[in-house]
């Protein structure tokens, strides 16, 4: 829909009985001299003009008829008539001339642009704000001279005008203003009738001179609002274009006295109602065509499944703005939903295979999704004659991509050669010993040696205060879970312990921790007095008190029996003339604890033989921490890659790190690593997953790669990263930009893929292309790889503005086991509101709490042959569900399947214990699973096990190690946010019960949590 060319008026040299001239001023300095300087144009440009102007057409090649050669080129004689506009009679009077303006169906013309009475002006003088200024020109043909009395003329055709011709009062007469292009011009001292007279006939021939524009402006807006889904962009488009015509009609049209035929009154009627549009009349337009086309393709929809699709999955197939979020519950269909408007695309007509790009989260899913394509799309597209061709093309060529192949295939465009692929891609064991390699090459350098044994001993864990926790318990399951250990192995109670049991062993000092007094204890029916740390060879005790400098303990300890302990061990140490070293908190928290520790045992004399370096490092190793740097390096190389980052945003984004200096510690150990990760892939000639990414980016960025695809379908969007989104942004922002720029059929021609541009699409390929992410925020569960669950829940943030749609029915889960796990995940309030309903309805409770002695893994490795023995829960819950199975009447022959899911792999039974419960339970099939691996997957029942606290509990209670938190998404404030999606993910993999094995102690608080829902059934 584009807009008619502005060009310059048309200037022809026309023969006059007088010499007098009109004024005509421009609204700007730069349109009057240019105005001048084509009245001012060679002999060339005469010649040009005059030929543009006796062949009917402008300089611009728009139709232009001439006033001369109007006569009798299909007209009426009243449209033929010249009409002129005389001066008033000061007009008269300055200009020397009677005629300032004529016009017929053609166009004007303005007359008299000679010198007035009393002075001539300078063109490149002209004030573009006064009025009645003459211009003088000399224009020249290829033979002779033409003579200054040879007046010019100014001619346009109505067409060049923006809207009609106005008139405007003023005391020396009327002054006649319009404007064509970009230039307003302006003819005063007009006849004081001229408004009266010749408005209305200007205007009548302005609207028949432009009325083929407006009605086919009219006709392809109701084309495109029913041919095609109103995109966004489309309406803002019809918006813009909507509002510049009506300026060009409105208010003038409304005078009744026009004669205008009534086509054009239809068209601006319509016009107007275009112009008036609210929110509401677009969702009645996008609502009346996606009813069509349900309507035109009932029968593929019915049929592109095993059960035809719902109304809702339809919708989402139908439904093509430029951003659309699908959100699908789990169970609902959402694997349906891709296959169905892949398909419908295709069955259309809007797009071939080479149109539609699929992305799935892993290769496991892209081939799923590739396999149900061909299972499905198959046959449907190539039943009969008429779609077999469209089939052929349409079917086959579909592939679903993951995000690497798919940044693969870009570097490999661009490049002309294909990278070839680190081996530790897909080697992590391969890729940790060259970390580790790099880690023993690193520390032969003493300074980074001392750097990595300071990180260990003071950052290599988050440290929490003991007044951060609400009880002791929780302080205890924390560091059992963060296996907070010392040099020598002891797992201590608190951090500071730690600091102390380090220090004292890389000084070369014997010690025991938690040791028993070595004296006789006066106090009957008290604990017997264990010391923090006891130095046997100085026979010097060393206590650590929870006290801040204002004498107060954490919440959790009283005060007053606190107190009255320390003063006890004071007596007794007292009476028995021991030695004592007191430390506190407020010591700690200001930096002075190990200060005021070796003034202490300096005054006690103390003697030190500090440990060496070699020696530290060998400790390490033989703790196993050394490997856990590993893996943590290994991780961070992949993050930090990952993150897409350049320097300036890397330095930003750690120095908002909670733990600063943990961080800055951390990342000052890791860059001498990055820089031989790079140097080696760089001699190398390789890259690696992040670089598929990176390098995509990148190219899409610098143009390099233009996207053939107009059709971007990505599954599993809730597990996206910040630079696979910015991929994907960067895709569709880049066939816009070929959209904008390019001709139609140029554009498949401008991606580099030669396979994605052999064959030619039906689809306006003028369109941008379309954005689809199917996702479901409660089950965002891999903050830990890079995904970021706000792009899901803020996604028009990060997309711009989103139609989004709803799957709410799950076929998967009954009701009884979605109103529990449904209640359970939304207890976050930043998950976004919906609501699954379930196909199945239950009727008994499905989600079962089972407590028993045992619930772990060593009872269920029990010889289930021995049944004198103790059953454990596991063998209880799998009879439970084998005398349900027994009562049930099952209409197929296919075993009922049940999950034993853990929130990690070693909490399961190994496959030796797996295959003894299958053996004795021959009527359903017993699968293990993770937590995580059981995404996507479905079970008859389930049984979560694993359920406790502490160092393996659930919710892992494990801290983020803060450089691989730098570098990681903004962690949500809800506490637990992504353990608790997990856990929905794990209760919505049944399909008809739920169990949960609890033991009798340190029972996970999800537990509890749920039995509290069940309680409260809604």
């Amino acid at each position: 829909m584009s807009r008619l060319s502005t060009s310059n008026p048309v200037i022809s040299a026309t023969h006059s009985s007088d010499s007098s001239a009109v004024a005509l001023s421009s609204n700007t300095a730069a349109s009057s001299k240019t105005a001048s300087t084509s009245l001012s144009s060679s002999k060339a440009t005469s010649s040009r003009s005059s030929a543009g102007t006796s062949s009917g057409m402008t300089s611009a090649g728009e139709p232009l008829s001439p006033l001369a050669s109007l006569v009798g080129v299909g007209l009426s004689s009243e449209e033929q008539t010249v009409k002129q506009i005389p001066y008033s009679w000061f007009g008269q009077f300055f200009k020397q001339s009677e005629c300032a303006v004529k016009f017929d169906a053609g166009g004007l013309t303005l007359t008299s642009l000679n010198q007035n009475r009393f002075f001539t002006i300078n063109p490149a003088s002209t004030n573009p704000h006064s009025v009645g200024k003459a211009v003088k020109n000399t224009v020249e043909n290829n033979d002779n001279e033409i003579d200054n009395d040879r007046e010019t003329a100014l001619q346009f055709n109505w067409q060049q005008l923006d809207r009609p011709s106005a008139f405007h009062w003023s005391f020396f007469g009327y002054l006649l203003n319009f404007k064509a292009g970009k230039q307003t011009y302006c003819v005063p001292f007009l006849s004081y009738r001229a408004k009266s007279q010749f408005s209305d006939d200007m205007a009548v021939f302005w609207a028949k001179a432009n009325q083929d524009r407006l009605c086919k402006l009219v006709s392809r807006i109701e084309h495109a609002i029913s041919s095609e889904y109103p995109r966004q962009s489309r309406v803002n488009q019809i918006n813009a274009r909507v509002a510049r015509e009506y300026a060009r009609w409105f208010p003038w049209s409304r005078e009744r006295s026009l004669n205008l035929s009534e086509e054009l009154r239809a068209a601006l009627t319509k016009l107007k109602q275009f112009k008036a549009w609210t929110s509401q009349d677009i969702a009645n337009t996008c609502e009346q065509y996606i009813q069509r086309q349900l309507l035109q393709y009932k029968i593929f929809f019915d049929s592109v499944e095993s059960n035809p699709l719902t109304d809702k999955q339809r919708r989402a197939c139908v439904i093509d703005d430029n951003n659309n979020l699908l959100l699908a519950g789990a169970g609902t269909g959402k694997t349906s939903v891709m296959v169905g408007r892949a398909g419908y695309l295709i069955k259309s007509g809007q797009a071939i295979a080479d149109d539609i790009l699929l992305l799935a989260y892993g290769k496991v899913a892209a081939k799923e999704l590739d396999e149900r394509i061909q299972l499905k799309l198959g046959p449907l597209l190539t039943s009969n004659k008429d779609d077999q061709a469209l089939g052929a093309t349409g079917v086959r060529d579909i592939r679903a991509s993951t995000f690497h192949s798919l940044g693969m295939h870009i570097i490999t465009e661009v490049e002309g050669v294909r990278p070839k692929l680190s081996a530790w891609a897909n080697d992590e064991k391969a890729k940790n010993n060259w970390v580790n390699d790099t880690l023993a090459s690193l520390v032969k350098d003493k300074r980074y040696c001392k750097r990595l044994l300071t990180f260990f001993s003071d950052h290599f864990h988050i440290e929490m205060s003991s007044f951060y926790f609400e009880n002791e318990k929780d302080q205890s399951d924390y560091l059992s879970a963060n296996e907070i250990q010392t040099y020598n192995g002891e797992k201590v109670k608190r951090f500071p312990e730690r600091q102390i049991a380090n220090w004292l062993y890389r000084q070369g000092i014997e010690y025991r921790y938690d040791a028993l007094y070595q004296h006789k204890q006066s106090d009957k029916g008290t604990r017997p007095y264990l010391s923090n740390f006891y130095l046997p060879q100085y026979d010097l005790y060393i206590d650590y008190f929870d006290i801040d400098e204002t004498g107060a303990v954490p919440l959790f300890i009283d005060n007053d029996s606190y107190h009255d302990s320390i003063d006890r061990r004071r007596k007794l140490h007292q009476d028995n003339q021991t030695q004592y070293v007191e430390l506190y908190y407020h010591q700690h928290s200001q930096g002075q604890l190990l200060k005021h520790l070796s003034k202490a045992l300096t005054k006690c004399k103390v003697k030190r033989a500090p440990v060496d370096d070699e020696a530290l490092l060998a400790k390490l190793r033989e703790l196993g921490v050394i490997d856990k740097l590993v893996k943590l390096f290994s991780q961070a190389i992949s993050l930090y890659k990952g993150s897409c980052l350049d320097d300036s945003a890397l330095a930003e984004r750690l120095s908002m790190s909670a733990n600063q200096v943990q961080t800055d510690a951390a990342f000052t150990l890791l860059k001498p690593m990055i820089k031989a990760y790079r140097a080696h892939l760089k001699s190398s000639g390789e890259i690696d997953f992040e670089d598929m990414i990176a390098k995509a980016i990148q190219y899409l960025d610098q143009g390099r790669f233009v996207s053939p695809w107009r059709y971007i379908m990505v599954d599993e969007f809730q597990d996206i990263s910040e630079p696979r989104a910015r991929l994907i942004r960067a895709l569709r922002d880049s066939t816009y930009r070929v959209s904008k720029e390019k001709p139609a059929e140029d554009q498949k021609s401008a991606g580099s893929s030669k396979d994605k541009t052999k064959a030619t699409s039906p689809v306006k390929s003028t369109r941008s292309a379309s954005l689809f992410c199917v996702g479901d925020d409660w089950q965002a569960i891999y903050r830990f790889s890079g995904a970021d669950v706000q792009l899901t829940t803020e996604f028009e943030h990060y997309f711009g503005p989103v139609t989004k749609t709803h799957l709410d029915l799950t076929f998967r889960f009954n009701s009884r086991i979605g109103d529990v796990a449904t209640r359970f995940v939304t207890q976050n309030p930043m998950q976004l509101k919906k609501s699954v309903e379930s196909f199945t309805k239950g009727n008994k409770s499905s989600v079962s709490i089972v407590k028993g002695k045992s619930a772990n893994k060593q009872a269920d490795e029990t010889n289930i042959n021995e049944s004198k023995r103790e059953k454990s829960a596991l063998t209880d819950t799998l009879d439970s569900i084998a005398g349900l199975l027994t009562k049930s009447k099952r209409e197929t022959d296919v075993k009922p399947t049940v999950y034993l899911l853990a929130r990690y792999w070693f909490l399961l039974p190994d496959s030796q214990a797996l295959l003894k419960l299958n053996q004795h339970y021959s009527s359903f099939t017993i699968e293990c699973q993770s937590f995580h691996a059981a995404k996507g997957k479905e079970a008859d029942y389930v049984i979560i096990t694993g359920l406790t606290t502490g160092m393996h509990g659930f919710p892992s209670q494990r801290s983020t190690p803060p450089v691989l938190e730098a570098l990681l998404p903004e962690e949500e404030d809800f506490k637990f946010a992504e353990e608790r999606r997990l856990f929905y993910v794990a209760l919505t993999r049944a399909k008809h019960k739920v169990y949960l094995l609890a033991g009798k102690n340190n029972v996970s608080p999800f537990v509890d949590e749920i039995a509290q829902l069940c309680r409260t059934r809604r």
